[in-house]
């Protein structure tokens, strides 16, 4: 079970990078303004001023999101970790 979450948890990764990007690209289509990639996959993406296209990109980002954490707490909750008494 173990490697399917963590296989799904590395495809997630690939997807958030991906929707992210592509938020990038229609934020700058619209805007005129240069976003730097770095700086965009570490930051939420811009709701407001994006089309509807790019808006889809980013509920689909959110998603993303969403299943990143149930992932990892999955693993978490699947650990061997023990809290010292």
């Amino acid at each position: 079970m173990k490697p399917a979450i963590a296989a799904l948890l590395l495809f997630d990764l690939y997807l958030l990078v991906y929707y992210r990007l592509m938020v990038r690209f229609y934020y700058q289509k619209v805007s005129g303004t240069r976003e730097t990639g770095f700086g965009a996959l570490f930051t939420p993406p811009p709701y407001r001023i994006l089309p509807e296209r790019g808006r889809k990109y980013a509920r689909r980002y959110w998603g993303a999101v969403a299943v990143m954490v149930l992932c990892l707490g999955v693993l978490f909750a699947l650990s061997d970790i023990r809290l010292p008494e």
